[in-house]
């Protein structure tokens, strides 16, 4: 033995506190009850696992069960598991992890290629200290108030004290892998190594303990520090107790691999071993390996803890993650003897033993604990046993559908139809008090059965409501109650008088299976619609608080205690006979009812169907079931006294997850919202029930059932809480619950600024409205005295123009009446050319008037068409046809315009072209030339005709304009080809030089 300055520096900082990791919980396992009667469940891959082969298990102080695997760690809630690996998790070297220790709110944990990682809101970081550095590769951790003790892969222990790493220099634990690391009661340390055995430090001294001096092994796999001083050493060889230096191996586990290490509170050791769960107690005196032969799933476990509901959680090396949980039922299966799962009947013996038949054809004896099978000369082979009634004598009789058997000691007879029975479809053998038989049949109804001889028969020829009878039932006056299929119940009194009873109206789809008569005389009929209070008139259907959506009922059991046990393909129910006679009394009440399924220890939850459950002179109620022999223990049937903690663990919106640590904000656009909670009762998470509430939203709490999750949409804007509540499998409710926080943002138009926005527009668009009505107004106003204008214009001139032309038809008559008649035809072509010219006049203020006020016609146009019709109309003023006419039409494509228009521009320019040529010259023509496409036309009227003054070409466009009275025409012409093309959002030029012509161009879009 050595002292070092730094181990008892060390001693000093642990003595002043307390470990905080060691597992001390009560236990729910009496030492004296086998575990293979414990309720068993198992998680593997196909569950959620990331991995079979788990590396530790432990409950965190938030309730959730942390898993750790080669592959990553697991949170599980009982419901689901959470991954976090290397896809989720950045920083992570590897997704190996060894170790979870627990310290306070926080996790620490170990890993093979990651350092130190740290858990904690909510969070996974990876733990780096201020001086000094850890390897990658950590096996174990010790916590304490001041220090950690640090167990490394390969490079022995390590110490952390004010966030300051340093490491001891002593052989045994240097350069080694450290497995674990635990304080004892007595503050001392104790260092599991990886083939160096186990060091002790104490007050700066250490010792040395290996296979040398008393150690089962060296290879060190698990460490645990009892509350009363003892250390418990796992090795590759076995289990070592050392107490005050003195090593004691545990014989049970001699030779065989401990993995981990746990104790109770009833002072048992439990060990995780690679050949399956061990427990010893040496206060009771007990040691029992619990392996694959009475049931366990597998042999290696690799980690061991209870949680704060008493159930006991493993972790294996091949079978993933395994529960162990004391529920007060038990299960015997195939898989732990039983012939055959489908169980129809058990009845008890005499001796108490229990005969179990099965649908097989084969009978089970349960007897001192043990499972043994009955042999029979007549086997059954697949034909199922309906019912098994041992008589006054000891004598067995067994019910098929092949008839029924009698077995006293080796003998057995056989009574079938061949021996004269009138059927053998038997369902229900029941001694009455005579000593009689009645045999219930499934197509024959009741036969009374004695001394190998039929007494009498019972059908719908004397009384039954129906052949098929399903239950028999003797009360203590003698009466036989008769349940049928669809036939109601029937009474036979003791001289044979029989009176049927119907349940309802219609009784065709009522099953009794079982009537009950408990010791006060009542009678209770169980159906597959539900359960019935027979008053010996009346049927009285019980009602229940809850029902199961397709429940269906078998059988009726009372114990002592005054409960009663319903089974039914769902589970089994408890109820309370002070519930149902309330019931029967007061029809506004309801019966509360407890259900016991597969979360409480059956193997399968479904009652094998019209059979009957037996209550056994221990108080155990056997239960007949499609998974076996399910047996409860009224008396050990364990409460939940855990309120469960409650989580809402996330918010999953329509493009975000949120994790419910603290405030969200959604966007304005997202419709889904689905809210994912839990309750953290691992005992039976399947039968967890919540209520939730979404403030902001809805008015009152809503049932949720065992649903997990929920979903809103479309919530408007705004701050909402989501609250949950949940309760336990016993319903023992969280009151407190949980809530989240989040807000809804508006979307922009519902936003205070953007009502702010919107009136500022609002004022700047009625102040942009008026002063657009303003202008627009002046503009009226300015058109209108230009109109006024026009008009006073245009009354003078066409006063004047058309007064000018009959002033000179009157002055031609007048001449004409005084001539001798000679100048006839001269004074009538004179006249016909002022009526030209003021039909001329007219046209032109026609065209003026359809412009402003016809509607714009979008028509496809051929340019040549309507120019030659122009052309046409206008011959008249070129009857000698002295004037050469050029068309040119160049384009492509269909344009489309008002034809009307376009007539009335062409016609006003080649007039004037043709009224102002200049016959002087040697060659006078008149050119329209036309380019046009799909978008735009430009047409050009081209004369070497008269040609118009520089002075005049500013104004020949104004209304009534005319160069000088000389020159024919009223002055409208240019003017409405100006305003038309206005109107069709053209544009008119013109180019002219006196005595050498003019050129008109217009251009103008395709409508």
């Amino acid at each position: 033995m050595k002292v070092y300055r730094f181990w008892f520096v060390l001693a000093q900082l642990l003595l002043a506190t307390v470990t905080v990791w060691a597992q001390q919980r009560p236990g729910s396992f009496p030492p004296t009850k086998p575990l293979s009667q414990s309720s068993i469940d198992q998680w593997t891959g196909d569950d959620g696992l990331v991995s079979n082969n788990l590396t530790s298990v432990i409950q965190g102080n938030d309730g959730f069960l942390w898993v750790t695997a080669f592959n990553g760690l697991l949170r599980f809630d009982g419901y689901r598991f959470e991954l976090f690996d290397r896809e989720n998790t950045p920083f992570l070297q590897s997704d190996a992890f060894y170790q979870t220790v627990k310290e306070g709110d926080k996790l620490w944990l170990t890993t093979q290629a990651s350092g130190i990682i740290v858990y904690e809101n909510n969070i996974l970081k990876p733990y780096k200290p201020k001086e000094g550095t850890l390897p990658s590769s950590i096996r174990c951790l010790l916590i304490t108030d001041s220090v950690m003790l640090v167990g490394s892969n390969n490079n022995g222990l390590y110490l952390l004290q004010d966030e300051k790493v340093s490491k001891p220099e002593y052989e045994p634990i240097n350069n080694t892998s450290i497995m674990a690391v635990v304080q004892d009661a007595h503050k001392s340390i104790w260092v599991g190594t990886n083939g160096n055995g186990v060091v002790k430090i104490s007050n700066g001294v250490f010792s040395h303990y290996t296979s040398k001096n008393g150690l089962s092994g060296d290879v060190i796999n698990a460490l645990y520090a009892a509350a009363d001083g003892r250390v418990l050493v796992g090795s590759t060889s076995g289990l070592d107790i050392l107490d005050d230096g003195r090593i004691t191996p545990v014989s049970l586990l001699q030779n065989i691999q401990v993995n981990a290490l746990t104790m109770d509170s009833y002072g048992s050791i439990w060990a995780a071993t690679e050949r399956g769960l061990a427990r010893i107690n040496e206060t009771a005196g007990t040691a029992e390996l619990f392996s694959k032969p009475q049931g366990l799933p597998t042999l290696e476990l690799t980690s061991i803890t209870f949680d704060k509901e008493g159930s006991l959680w493993l972790g294996t090396s091949k079978a993933g993650l395994l529960r162990l949980k004391d529920t007060g039922i038990i299960t015997y299966s195939e898989s732990n003897g039983l012939s055959m799962d489908l169980v129809n009947i058990i009845t008890e013996g005499k001796k108490g033993e229990l005969y179990i038949g099965t649908d097989g054809g084969t009978i089970d004896v349960f007897a001192n604990g043990k499972l043994s099978k009955l042999t029979l000369a007549h086997p059954l082979h697949n034909i199922g046993i309906r019912d098994i009634c041992i008589d006054r004598n000891n004598v067995l009789w067994i019910g098929s559908y092949s008839g029924l058997l009698r077995k006293q000691g080796n003998q057995e007879t056989v009574y079938n139809i061949s021996t004269g029975m009138p059927a053998q479809d038997i369902r229900r053998i029941l001694e009455d008090k005579d000593g009689n038989l009645w045999l219930a049949t499934r197509g024959s109804g009741a036969i009374v059965f004695s001394e190998g001889n039929i007494k009498a028969t019972y059908n719908r020829d004397n009384g039954l409501g129906s052949n098929y009878v399903l239950s028999v039932e003797q009360d203590n006056n003698g009466t036989i109650y008769i349940g049928t299929n669809g036939g109601g119940l029937s009474l036979i009194d003791p001289t044979g008088k029989v009176t049927t009873h119907s349940i309802t109206d219609d009784d065709s789809g009522i099953l009794v299976f079982n009537t009950h008569i408990d010791e006060q005389g009542s009678v209770w009929l169980v159906a597959n619609t539900g359960m019935f209070y027979f008053d010996g008139e009346n049927f009285t259907k019980l009602e229940l608080e809850h029902r199961v959506k397709g429940e269906s009922y078998f059988d009726w059991v009372e114990d002592s205690a005054g409960n009663i046990w319903i089974t039914t393909n769902k589970g089994i129910l408890r109820l309370l006979k002070a519930d149902v006679i309330a019931n029967i009394q007061n029809r506004d009440t309801r019966i509360k009812t407890k259900v016991y399924n597969n979360y409480d220890g059956m193997k399968n939850k479904e009652c094998t169907g019209a059979t009957r459950a037996t209550l056994a002179s221990t108080g155990e109620l056997w239960i007949p079931t499609i998974g076996g022999a399910s047996v409860i223990h009224p008396n050990q049937i364990i409460e939940n006294p855990v309120v469960p903690p409650v989580y809402i663990t996330r918010l999953i919106t329509d493009e975000q997850e949120f994790l419910t640590s603290e405030e969200a904000y959604i966007k304005s656009d997202n419709i889904r919202y689905t809210f994912q909670f839990t309750s953290l009762s691992l005992v039976a998470p399947g039968q967890n029930q919540f209520k939730f509430m979404l403030e902001g939203f809805d008015k009152q709490w809503i049932d949720g059932g065992l649903e997990r999750e929920t979903s809103y949409t479309n919530l408007s804007p705004g701050e909402y809480t989501f609250k949950v509540t949940a309760s336990n499998n016993d319903e023992l409710w969280n009151t407190t619950g949980a809530e989240f926080h989040f807000r809804v943002r508006p979307f922009f138009y519902e936003t205070t600024w953007f009502y702010i926005l919107l009136a500022v527009l609002l004022v700047a668009s009625l102040l942009g409205i008026y002063k657009w009505r303003i202008a627009d107004i002046e503009k009226r106003n300015s058109e209108l005295r230009k109109v006024n204008s026009e008009l006073d214009k245009f009354v003078y001139s066409a006063s004047h123009d058309l007064r000018a032309p009959l002033a000179s038809v009157l002055g031609l008559v007048n001449v004409a009446r005084l001539s001798d008649g000679k100048d006839i035809p001269l004074y009538l072509d004179l006249i016909e050319k002022s009526i030209q010219r003021l039909d001329g006049f007219i046209r032109d203020i026609i065209d003026f008037s359809r412009n402003a006020r016809l509607e714009i016609i979008r028509e496809e146009v051929s340019f040549k068409t309507i120019i030659y019709d122009v052309l046409d109309d206008l011959r008249y003023l070129d009857e000698k046809s002295l004037i050469r006419r050029i068309v040119t039409v160049n384009g492509t494509g269909t344009f489309y315009t008002d034809p009307r228009r376009l007539k009335i521009i062409l016609s006003n320019l080649i007039s004037n072209a043709i009224k102002y040529h200049n016959l002087r010259k040697e060659n006078p023509f008149i050119e329209v030339r036309v380019d046009y496409d799909d978008s735009q036309a430009i047409v050009r009227v081209i004369d070497n005709g008269a040609g118009i003054a520089e002075n005049h070409l500013l104004n020949i466009f104004k209304m009534f304009y005319r160069a000088n009275e000389t020159i024919k025409g009223s002055g409208l012409g240019l003017y409405i080809v100006s305003e038309t093309m206005e109107k069709l959002k053209g544009e008119i030029s013109v180019s002219s030089k006196l005595d050498e012509g003019t050129t008109f161009t217009v251009s103008f879009p395709a409508l």
